[in-house]
């Protein structure tokens, strides 16, 4: 298995794809199989509420990787576990050879409960523990523009000093905020630029501007959007792309979308 920054170093200058792929919620025997049909170059197992019948992230990037042999990210939330609970989830994905992992803290209402405040990691505490008890993963961390540029900078900062190896940036549609981002820090790790590709009544995690929301009426607008951030993304001189496939009422994504937006960058 390849760590997230031996992939970017290898593959500079093309296009690098981080791609979401999230396990069904309902048992299925055959789920990896669109993983496979993704073929990006890391699949990224976000963070998601815990689930009865869903694998965790850490045994669905497991076997992501056995059943496709992609290379694989996992996602650790700290607002879920006390510490101890957190190290023992962490040591469990050693034992399982995965080497990528992405901190964050999570979101507040996910239907359970959070670990209590005064037990639990900050992302920047688990970072740093990470990297001063030599767990020798490649730890990635999160950064959301739309709380403010300068705010996210510094944080971005904090997170590399603490040990971060990368930064995935959530998707935003507002390309002046990007080129403020950029404008205002240099940062010494990938940046992996988020790109969510819209469908019609596609759920959205960011503010959709109104002229786009018109345009996803038409099928293959999605992916006609996505395709011109990126291009827009490259003229900046941002190569490394963390892609959110369409997630549609009730959770199903539609990865074959996904797939025509990463076959757009590769070389024939």
């Amino acid at each position: 298995m390849a760590r997230v920054t031996d992939i970017v170093s290898a593959s500079s200058p093309r296009p690098v794809f981080l791609c979401d792929f999230s396990p069904p919620p309902r048992p299925c025997p055959n789920w990896t199989d669109q993983a496979s049909a993704l073929n990006p170059d890391i699949l990224s197992v976000p963070y998601l509420a815990p689930h009865p019948t869903r694998p965790d992230p850490i045994t669905a990037a497991h076997l992501l990787r056995d059943r496709t042999r992609a290379e694989v990210v996992f996602t650790l939330s700290t607002r879920d576990a006390a510490k101890s609970k957190a190290l023992d989830k962490l040591a469990r994905a050693r034992a399982l050879a995965l080497e990528n992992v992405v901190v964050l803290q999570g979101d507040a209402d996910r239907g359970v409960p959070d670990a209590p405040l005064n037990q639990r990691f900050k992302p920047t505490e688990l970072i740093r523990e990470l990297k001063g008890a030599n767990w020798n993963f490649c730890i990635g961390a999160v950064a959301d523009l739309a709380k403010g540029i300068e705010t996210e900078a510094d944080l971005c900062l904090k997170k590399i000093e603490s040990g971060a190896d990368f930064l995935l940036i959530q998707p935003t549609f507002d390309l002046e905020a990007t080129q403020n981002f950029l404008s205002r820090t240099s940062l010494p790790v990938p940046l992996f630029f988020g790109v969510q590709v819209l469908a019609k009544g596609s759920i959205s995690f960011t503010p959709v501007p109104d002229h786009l929301r018109s345009r996803i009426q038409d099928q293959n607008a999605g992916v006609e959007i996505a395709v011109e951030s990126i291009r827009r993304f490259l003229r900046f001189g941002i190569n490394c792309f963390y892609l959110i496939p369409p997630i549609l009422p009730g959770g199903p994504r539609d990865y074959a979308v996904a797939r025509r937006v990463m076959d757009s960058f590769t070389p024939v």
